[in-house]
């Protein structure tokens, strides 16, 4: 653009220029024609050389004659509200209502479902004497007091790998590993480790109980870890496997003792006196220091494993312990792993622990076999489904409602919250669109727009937004000095479109194109297996104008490549089409190409790189 308008500072020193020398001048002809005293010659001197300044920057920075248009948008109206706002006559506010959105969702956590019965709180309980012997595995349960048959001791070196003593030396002390420690623990073992009692003791002649559910697919074997102070019994779906009072036997352990008496290659029925002779390492700790007489074949000198079969489906395990006087104690764990896993297992993470009594914190008593599960609140029982186990499900509700901006949330008689526009006056704002072109229609940007005495400069697209506050009550407005035009309010939207005329423009004619060596335009891609065929249209030959191009030249490569190939001398049909036929069957990939014309003595543009794709 070969111009810059005067900006509003520019024409008011002007404006004050041209009048001081117009007021200097006639007091010069007052005092010359009619003898009035003039007595500042030289001031008339100083703004004779400015007023002619003035003169001389009109030739360098011209006024250009601007013709304005303008057309209501939107129509004003003091009531009108920013949508979705509504007038509301009664509170002369914009409101409205939207619905809330809700966000978050309600879930469920579930864990096993607990036994029904009276719950006692346990603790640790540890003694030393507590699982100091070698655990003891067998592969079927033999009656009800305890027996199993093929039982094997889990010893160092003999039916176990380097480290099986890990059952007897497990510490879950304070002074053991961090990740082993059980509070209240202070005396090693595994079983020492699991052992737990009522606070306050265990009563006397007293059987305490915890059931669990196990879910499987399949049918399938568990493995069960028992030690108990005095005797530990067995349920299965309310089939009695082992019976607390059957293994104690009046204290004498007869099944227990034979158990122990095969597992370390004696007669079921050897005295104490045989055992302690055969001088096994997985008994010395207590013979070292038995006080107890058959202590060393009761049921918490060391653990017992028992597989049991589960049904595919939900399967109720009862573990219990009797103690009939004494401090009591038990210790359980269930292994989902087979008989060799165990015997080969070096520490307690080489096995798969279903439950554990160390996770337990209450036992029961006088629980209801028609009704064995409950849950502590807020947790709430889910009832079995088909085959499946009940559980404990606890809901976790993280459900809310938001509003967008500008709106408050309020909660409904209904129960659904509503989202309510902020209460807001009406729009009283006007907005200007303004648009600068010269004679031809093409913009204008950086031009110079006086409003209200303000500068605004139009962008890259010759366009300038104004936002009007108060229009209703600052109604009158002018552009560039001159033009004047009034505002309601109300959002109203005027567009206002200017056109200069620029005198260093040449002014289009539609005789002739404004460009004669011009690029051709995309017609088609047609694909005939397997070539493919690019046609363009020249377009002062669409238009009706003389076609000034000569030659074509296309441009073409498959994307991602740095060099073109070059296809030249292309001619235009007599159809007005420039056509190319690829000669070879195309790699599959995506492609671009461009065009443009050759003509007598220059050469257009490039068109606009257009892309195809080819899939086969």
């Amino acid at each position: 653009m070969g111009f810059k308008k005067k900006t509003h500072e520019e024409l008011v020193k002007q404006i004050n220029i041209k009048t001081e020398f117009a007021d200097k001048v006639f007091k010069k002809m007052r005092s010359d024609r009619y003898g009035l005293t003039f007595c500042c010659p030289l001031d008339l001197d100083k703004i004779s050389i400015k007023s002619k300044l003035c003169g001389w920057d009109d030739l360098t920075v011209p006024v250009l004659p601007e013709v304005y248009e303008r057309a209501i948008l939107i129509d004003p109206s003091t009531t009108s509200c920013v949508p979705p706002g509504v007038f509301n006559t009664s509170t002369g506010l914009c409101e409205s209502s939207a619905e809330a959105i809700q966000v978050g969702s309600v879930e469920f956590s579930y864990s096993n479902a607990l036994p029904s019965g009276t719950p006692v709180t346990v603790e640790a309980a540890s003694v030393w004497r507590f699982g100091r012997d070698c655990p003891i595995i067998m592969n079927s349960i033999a009656g009800i007091a305890g027996g199993g048959s093929a039982p094997v001791q889990i010893v160092d070196g003999a039916n176990a790998g380097p480290n099986a003593s890990w059952w007897t030396t497990y510490d879950a002390t304070p002074g053991g590993p961090v990740l082993q420690q059980v509070p209240g623990v202070t005396e090693t073992s595994f079983v020492n480790a699991l052992a737990r009692a009522p606070v306050g003791g265990w009563p006397g002649n007293t059987e305490l109980s915890f059931s669990v559910p196990l879910q499987t697919d399949i049918v399938k074997n568990v493995y069960i870890f028992l030690s108990g102070d005095n005797a530990f019994g067995v349920k299965l779906n309310n089939d009695i496997l082992i019976d607390a009072n059957a293994v104690y036997d009046s204290q004498d352990y007869t099944a227990i003792q034979a158990v122990i008496n095969i597992a370390n290659g004696l007669a079921s029925n050897a005295s104490i006196d045989d055992l302690e002779n055969a001088g096994t390492v997985c008994n010395s700790q207590t013979i070292a220091g038995n006080e107890w007489g058959n202590n060393i074949r009761a049921t918490y000198s060391r653990g017992f494993i028992y597989p049991i079969r589960l049904e595919a489906g939900c399967n109720t395990l009862t573990l219990s312990n009797l103690n009939i006087n004494g401090g009591g104690m038990f210790a359980f764990a269930v292994f989902d792993n087979t008989s060799a896993e165990i015997i080969a297992s070096t520490q307690r993470s080489d096995l798969t622990e279903l439950i554990s009594s160390d996770t337990i914190t209450k036992f029961y008593s006088s629980t209801i076999e028609s009704e064995p599960w409950a849950c502590i609140a807020p947790a709430i029982l889910q009832p079995a489904a088909g085959n499946a186990c009940p559980l404990c499900a606890i809901e976790t509700n993280t459900i809310s409602f938001s509003c967008p901006d500008g709106y408050t949330l309020i909660d409904s008689d209904s129960g659904q919250p509503t989202c309510f526009l902020n209460p807001v006056p009406p729009c009283d704002t006007e907005t200007l669109l303004i648009n600068v072109v010269n004679q031809n229609g093409e913009v204008v940007s950086n031009y110079d727009i006086i409003f209200d005495g303000g500068n605004y400069i139009t962008d890259e697209l010759g366009n300038v937004t104004i936002v009007i506050e108060d229009a209703s009550i600052n109604t009158l407005h002018t552009f560039n000095l001159c033009e004047c035009f009034t505002t309601s309010g109300g959002c109203a939207v005027q567009q206002v479109n200017i056109t200069v005329t620029d005198p260093d423009v040449e002014t289009c004619t539609t005789i002739n194109p404004l460009c004669n060596c011009i690029a051709p335009s995309f017609k088609s891609e047609v694909f005939k297996d397997p070539i493919l065929t690019l046609s363009f249209t020249d377009a002062n030959y669409a238009s009706g104008n003389t076609v000034t191009a000569v030659t074509y030249t296309i441009y073409w490569r498959l994307q991602g490549q740095t060099s073109w190939n070059i296809i030249s001398g292309l001619t235009m049909g007599a159809n007005g089409f420039i056509s190319y036929s690829f000669d070879k069957k195309l790699e599959v990939g995506e492609y671009e190409y461009k065009i443009k014309s050759i003509c007598a003595d220059e050469e257009s543009n490039w068109s606009a790189t257009n892309i195809f794709r080819r899939n086969l």
